[in-house]
């Protein structure tokens, strides 16, 4: 579609999923809205979240569901591990994660 040319499309719908979370109070994470491309920020700014969803996904609260749950289990572990010593936490995905930053 011209928009994701050099950005995988897995890291986006991710990314988009957190910041829409964000922005309803599920996650806290106000950097992730930054890193999203030019027209999915239209998106998050029109409140188009759904309309961007569906058709890419069978069943878009499922999987807004699956990332608010996803980002609040790994959140929890990873702040356990920092309390009980751990000095580095090593991140494995599609990209644009922020966790680095919230933590």
């Amino acid at each position: 579609d011209g928009v994701l040319k050099d950005v995988s499309q897995t890291a986006v719908l991710a990314a988009h999923c957190r910041s829409f979370a964000h922005r309803l109070g599920y996650v806290d994470d106000p950097v992730v809205g930054s890193l999203l491309p030019p027209m999915i920020r239209l998106h998050e700014i029109f409140s188009l979240p759904r309309a961007w969803l569906t058709g890419r996904v069978d069943d878009p609260l499922q999987l807004f569901g699956w990332c608010v749950a996803r980002t609040k289990i790994i959140d929890f572990y990873a702040l356990q591990a920092i309390k009980n010593g751990a000095s580095s936490l090593i991140i494995l995905g599609a990209g644009f994660d922020t966790r680095a930053y919230r933590l």
